[in-house]
């Protein structure tokens, strides 16, 4: 469930396709862009970071919208983030640089290295969500929208009563109305028409438990050449369930 805070995490910024962006930057090794989840933000990667950071140039990306990033005006697609990661990549500088990616983070990275591959030198898919257009309509009808009824339905009692009026408020609902934006662009890809486009090196990684591992193995042999683990014990999320497998895994093919 997407949880609203309003923090801002990072203490730099640079500007890409027009939106200022905030990231943080730590460690040495080979330069590697950490994505984050719609809905969450470089924070997402906290307990891995400091597990990586020995070994690698970590540059942990706030999305558009999250994180004190910028929010777009208009609705994003999985399509969209990947450009703003590709402007973010010449506002620094890089030709080229690893990315790692979890949830829809892992999709931005995985359209880069699709679309633009000379700027991708290894890419690290973690609970990549693996749907088709299809599928992700049925994921946003059935799992995103009820979440958003029951918001919209609060939001209307909130209005009746005069309790939606703050400041705070009404930030949290330009925040959940851009995350059903994301959500909304993020369904409507279509991963199985680019999987056999990547053929940058790749890490595919799953926690055991992860709701989004149906198509693990469709996506594995789409990719030429690509690597698929399971984690253990990691029920949810793997990034926050099991960070030092995810480090681990993350050092021994990124560094």
């Amino acid at each position: 469930m997407v949880t609203y805070d309003g923090s801002v995490v990072g203490d730099k910024t640079a500007v890409s396709r027009g939106l200022t962006l905030t990231y943080r930057r730590t460690g040495t090794g080979e330069p590697t862009i950490f994505l984050h989840a719609v809905g969450a933000s470089a924070a997402e990667w906290d307990l891995v970071i400091p597990l990586v950071e020995s070994g690698l140039d970590v540059i942990a990306l706030n999305m558009p919208g999250f994180g004190g990033s910028e929010t777009p005006s208009r609705k994003f697609s999985v399509e969209d983030f990947a450009d703003v990661v590709s402007g973010f990549l010449d506002a620094l500088g890089l030709t080229s640089a690893n990315l790692a990616g979890t949830h829809t983070g892992s999709m931005a990275a995985f359209h880069l290295a699709a679309t633009e591959p000379a700027k991708v030198r290894k890419l690290a898919l973690v609970d990549l969500p693996a749907w088709n257009a299809i599928e992700g309509q049925i994921v946003f009808e059935r799992y995103f929208l009820p979440q958003h009824q029951a918001r919209w339905a609060k939001e209307a009692e909130e209005d009746a009563s005069g309790v939606g009026d703050g400041e705070q408020r009404q930030a949290e609902r330009r925040f959940y109305r851009w995350v059903e934006l994301c959500q909304q662009g993020n369904t409507s890809y279509d991963l199985d028409s680019h999987t056999g486009l990547v053929t940058t090196p790749t890490l595919i990684a799953y926690g055991d438990g992860s709701i989004l591992r149906r198509r693990e193995h469709r996506v594995h042999a789409g990719i030429r050449g690509s690597r698929l683990e399971i984690i253990a014990d990691a029920p949810a999320r793997a990034v926050t369930d099991q960070p030092q497998k995810v480090a681990d895994l993350l050092l021994e093919f990124l560094a």
